[in-house]
């Protein structure tokens, strides 16, 4: 019953036009691939941990302070541009960098396309390298 207020609420409010538009399901689909890709490197990160309170304490180290690091490693540009380069190409291709985006004013149904392959190429590395990591390993 309380699904059909919110609907009936939903239906008659002004909200109900942004969720239609093509913008909002852009920013989903790009957040459940964002998501994904976050789970894949937690994933990878708690299986490299064998004690479980150490994994648990460097994935909340991770979820917590991707951020700050991320920031840090930007400023890398004033020491060498080349280094420089190369670390802002990676932090706009990580898990950070494509929530920054989407979570951008400047966020367009184009950004999406690019955000999946982004997510699809770290769910792969974090697959292939688990797999090359605990391939002896029983899990």
């Amino acid at each position: 019953m309380f699904l059909i207020y919110q609907f009936i609420v939903l239906m008659f409010s002004s909200q109900m036009h942004e969720t239609l538009t093509g913008a909002y399901f852009a920013t989903v689909i790009s957040g459940m691939f964002i998501y994904a890709a976050l789970g894949a490197v937690i994933c990878l990160l708690s299986m490299l941990i064998k004690n479980n309170t150490a994994s648990t304490i460097v994935c909340l180290c991770y979820v917590m302070f991707s951020e700050t690091i991320a920031s840090l490693l930007g400023n890398v540009n004033n020491f060498s541009s080349t280094l420089g380069r190369f670390v802002g190409f990676c932090i706009k291709h990580s898990v950070f960098g494509m929530s920054a985006i989407v979570s951008s004013p400047d966020f367009t149904i184009a950004h999406t396309a690019a955000i999946i392959v982004n997510a699809l190429v770290i769910i792969l590395i974090s697959t292939a390298f688990g797999m090359a990591v605990f391939q002896r390993y029983e899990l």
